[in-house]
């Protein structure tokens, strides 16, 4: 079961990255923010996450995929706090 969500983890985060960098212009808007930076940053460092989840877990490293999904799953906290604070 655990093998799964070692394969489907770094997915969902390249979902969510090509999400953020297609409807960009919409976030901006959406939030209030002078440019698109700051999305643009986020989508990237969630496409370098998940390249990185993907090598992990071809590489069979168990004990270091979870943590980076411990890693992801504070990365992801972070932005959904820094979009609440912009949204307020």
């Amino acid at each position: 079961m655990l093998e799964i969500l070692f394969y489907a983890f770094p997915s969902m985060m390249i979902i969510i990255a090509l999400y953020l960098f297609m409807y960009r212009d919409s976030l901006v808007k959406l939030m209030t923010l002078d440019d698109s930076k700051l999305i643009k940053v986020f989508s990237l460092t969630y496409f370098l996450m998940s390249i990185l989840g993907f090598v992990l877990v071809l590489n069979q490293l168990d004990t270091w995929v979870i943590i980076w999904i411990i890693l992801s799953l504070i990365l992801t906290s972070i932005m959904l706090f820094t979009f609440y604070k912009l949204m307020k």
